[in-house]
């Protein structure tokens, strides 16, 4: 398997993950009480979508602090799900 073909593959079984993750946080119910340190409380979507972000830099091998604001927006809208109104 090539190198695009696997980050292609990566970037598909992440953006999978994120849809399960999405999909069970939409399905829990709202929970009134605090969590405890032995039950943290379940990743944001944003949080999850800050998580793929850093490991398609990482599986890419580039380093986070060389990507520009503008280029981690688009990853954060790409790995939330959304749409960048243009």
């Amino acid at each position: 398997m090539g190198t695009v073909q696997y980050i292609n593959w990566e970037l598909r079984t992440l953006r999978w993950q994120l849809d399960q993750m999405k999909r069970a946080l939409a399905e829990e119910p709202v929970q009134c009480r605090r969590p405890t340190k032995a039950e943290p409380r379940p990743p944001t979507p944003d949080e999850i979508a800050e998580r793929l972000a850093l490991r398609c830099l990482d599986i890419l091998e580039f380093p986070p602090e060389k990507v520009s604001d503008a280029q981690w927006d688009e990853l954060i809208v790409f790995f939330s799900g959304e749409r960048l109104s243009a």
